[in-house]
């Protein structure tokens, strides 16, 4: 699968986590290329940041941020915000999502 189909609504995880942290985006759309469905991706990308929410200092130290660029409540809350996105994602039928048909 490839990040130009994923619906909209799944996208936005992909938008914010941009916002949350630069190499989080990537880290998350590459995750696509390992997955037959929209909902497997989210399912993965759900258990990555629940990995991340349990280490949140360890990963920003591995790309190589420091106190002064994070803080570490902020980020946490955002990875907690972006899980509970993906729960809502997936509580909408794959029919009822939003397709933007010039990303396909």
């Amino acid at each position: 699968m490839d990040t130009d189909d994923l619906s909209l609504e799944a996208y936005s995880i992909l938008i914010e986590a941009r916002r949350v942290c630069d190499p989080l985006c990537p880290q998350l759309a590459v995750l696509a290329g390992r997955c037959k469905s929209e909902d497997e991706w989210l399912g993965l990308v759900q258990k990555t940041l629940n990995g991340l929410c349990r280490k949140p200092e360890e990963y920003l130290i591995d790309w190589g941020y420091d106190d002064s660029e994070f803080d570490l409540e902020n980020f946490s809350n955002s990875l907690k915000n972006m899980i509970a996105t993906i729960d809502n994602v997936l509580k909408i039928p794959m029919n009822q999502r939003s397709f933007d048909e010039n990303l396909s």
